[in-house]
């Protein structure tokens, strides 16, 4: 299926807004792939990411997701809606391609995209997978001018010398943090310290899983900068995205 879907080109990118809290508006988005296989049906990217890291499938998916953002911030006007960058998540495997800043920088000046318009997603688990070579990877992505954010922050096993030592912009609180700690006093205050942590660091927050106005509101009262979730909108095709902004940011 995988395999299908690269000759084909039926991978599909969709956009989840996120909210930004100082401003009340939508000022980014995470790049999310979705893949539906005439066989198989929709297939979970939980699985299909998995099986693509594997099979070193994952190269060609990460550099056809990276070109679809760039020719959408090159084509549409994404930007005059209030966008100001994408969010693009970089698995494990990528971030162990030597090559992978030239090859991203060959897409972005064939859709004369400037580089600050998007945000490179690593996960915890791909920061600790190998030290030596993350390092040297994110260290040519920032000479070409990209922005980093921590993704799943609290899932691994990353310690908190790691957002010191990397240059992250955003740590993004994994949606288990949030939901757990409405149901627990003790996950509550590790949820909340982990909100002061990030802005003791001089980081910027995001929330994942925001469901409801209750959680809304308490993350905007904890200073929270960013929140995503169900609550705004679900992942959504291009153009129904660049609707929700016209309605959204007007």
């Amino acid at each position: 299926a995988l395999q299908r879907g690269i000759s084909r080109k039926s991978f599909r990118v969709y956009y989840q807004p996120i909210y930004d809290a100082r401003t009340g508006r939508f000022r980014s988005a995470e790049a999310l792939v979705r893949l539906h296989d005439e066989k198989l049906g929709s297939i979970s990217p939980e699985e299909f990411i998995r099986v693509a890291e594997q099979t070193g499938l994952i190269h060609s998916i990460g550099e056809m997701v990276f070109e679809e953002v760039c020719r959408f911030l090159s084509e549409s006007d994404v930007l005059e809606r209030g966008i100001r960058f994408i969010e693009v998540n970089l698995s494990t495997v990528q971030c162990m391609d030597d090559h992978l800043a030239e090859t991203f920088r060959a897409i972005l000046d064939r859709y004369h995209v400037d580089p600050h318009r998007i945000n490179l997603e690593i996960t915890e688990s791909a920061v600790i997978f190998n030290e030596s070579v993350m390092v040297n990877s994110i260290r040519k992505l920032q000479q070409e001018g990209f922005s980093f954010s921590l993704d799943d922050f609290g899932t691994g096993n990353a310690s908190y010398s790691y957002i010191a030592k990397y240059p992250f912009r955003l740590i993004k609180i994994d949606k288990s943090f949030l939901w757990e700690s409405e149901k627990d006093p003790v996950r509550n205050v590790i949820f909340l310290n982990m909100l002061s942590l990030i802005r003791g660091l001089e980081r910027r927050s995001v929330a994942e899983g925001v469901e409801t106005e209750k959680q809304k509101q308490m993350l905007i009262q904890r200073g929270t900068d960013y929140l995503q979730g169900y609550y705004f909108s679900k992942p959504l095709p291009e153009d129904q995205f660049l609707e929700y902004l016209a309605l959204s940011n007007s």
